[in-house]
């Protein structure tokens, strides 16, 4: 009985053995997942890599967007956000300084423009005056008289050398007297007029005086008009080379004082855009870094890559799922070979059971056949 129970037990080991190393030879070859190991856990340390990169980007879209309805206030033509952060403009306070030295020309285009209409009507006036004079007649004037003086002179002159030295001259004695009393009689009556109307004289030069002071001061206004507008040509000549090189079309330089504002707040955004978009770029690289990492580490376990359709979360997940496997494998051929060990002990002892059963069977076998000879039993005779 005890040989057949040891035989049993021998049989059911070996069944139950048997199915352990099938189990065991079903289980994949083992193979190192260290490398998914590590990628899988760095890709776990990244966090919400593709959330977060969604987020920035969509952060960005709407800074470039911002900036893009700033850059329309700006009127800077089809540049893009880095060549406006990067244009050459001048400094506020040379606006301010082209700003005073225009605006103190156009000042004095001003309030020259407001002189010369005043003299306008000034002389307009004093030609309303000395035309209302001549209708009462030509006023006599010193200039006249003594220009009427000049001629009695000149006749004069020649009656005294005809009469007195005999001179040759082309009238007769007669006719020369003639006109020398002549001229006498008008350089008289003009003097008369002269001293009766006096006070038309004096109006009329005192018009004429008033005239010839407006007349000169037209020519200087005219003159100072000149070298205004000169003057002018050559700083706005200058204002516009200032801003040559932006290609920017120039207002006036209070208006680009203000631009200039818009401008360095422009600069600052572009300075926001441009740390956002290296935050994007930082985070598209995390990601590529890790995708790569994820599918190198499936490739050298020989599973195929992600593709490029597979999302972060999805490789990740079939990483993990992947590593899970690996693992879940290798513990349970661990356990199988502990099994086997267990059961090759087990089956040892069993062996060692049964031969020791054997071995006293054959011992009590050799006893009672000794004794059954002695007792002159037939052979084979059992205990009864």
């Amino acid at each position: 009985a005890a040989i057949t129970g040891a035989e049993g037990r021998r049989a059911d080991l070996a069944v139950v053995a048997a199915r352990t190393r099938a189990e065991l030879a079903s289980l994949p070859l083992p193979c190192d997942p260290s490398g998914l190991r590590r990628a899988v856990t760095a890709a776990h340390a990244e966090g919400r890599l593709e959330q977060d990169l969604a987020g920035a980007s969509a952060e960005l879209e709407v800074m470039r967007a911002q900036a893009s309805v700033e850059l329309a206030r700006l009127a800077a033509g089809e540049l893009m956000l880095e060549q406006v952060e990067a244009l050459p403009v001048p400094s506020v306070e040379t606006c301010e300084r082209f700003n005073e030295e225009l605006g103190s020309l156009d000042r004095t285009r001003e309030r020259l423009n407001a002189d010369q209409e005043k003299l306008g009507k000034q002389l307009l006036e004093i030609g309303r005056q000395l035309a209302e004079l001549r209708l009462a007649g030509e006023v006599p004037t010193e200039a006249q008289l003594l220009g009427t003086r000049a001629l009695r002179d000149q006749d004069w002159v020649v009656v005294r050398g005809a009469w007195l030295d005999g001179l040759a001259v082309p009238a007769t004695p007669l006719a020369l007297a003639d006109g020398y009393q002549a001229k006498v009689q008008d350089t008289d009556d003009l003097a008369d007029r002269l001293r009766r109307e006096a006070e038309r004289v004096a109006r009329q030069a005192t018009l004429a005086s008033q005239h010839g002071a407006a007349v000169a001061e037209a020519e200087r206004l005219e003159a100072a008009e000149s070298r205004n507008e000169t003057d002018r040509a050559r700083a706005a000549g200058e204002w516009l080379a200032l801003w040559a090189k932006t290609g920017v079309s120039p207002r006036s330089p209070r208006e680009m004082a203000a631009w200039l504002g818009r401008h360095a707040k422009m600069i600052e955004k572009a300075a926001f855009v441009r740390k956002q978009a290296a935050k994007v770029g930082e985070l598209e690289s995390r990601l590529a870094r890790s995708l790569t990492a994820l599918a190198d580490a499936l490739a050298a376990l020989g599973v195929d890559g992600p593709g490029t359709a597979r999302s972060f979360v999805d490789v990740l997940g079939r990483a993990a799922e992947r590593l899970a496997g690996i693992e879940g494998a290798e513990r349970r051929r661990t356990e199988l070979v502990e099994l086997m060990n267990r059961q090759r002990e087990e089956g040892e002892r069993e062996e060692r059971a049964l031969a020791a059963a054997r071995q006293r069977r054959g011992e009590w076998q050799a006893d009672w056949d000794n004794a059954v000879e002695g007792l002159h039993l037939a052979s084979g005779a059992r205990p009864g």
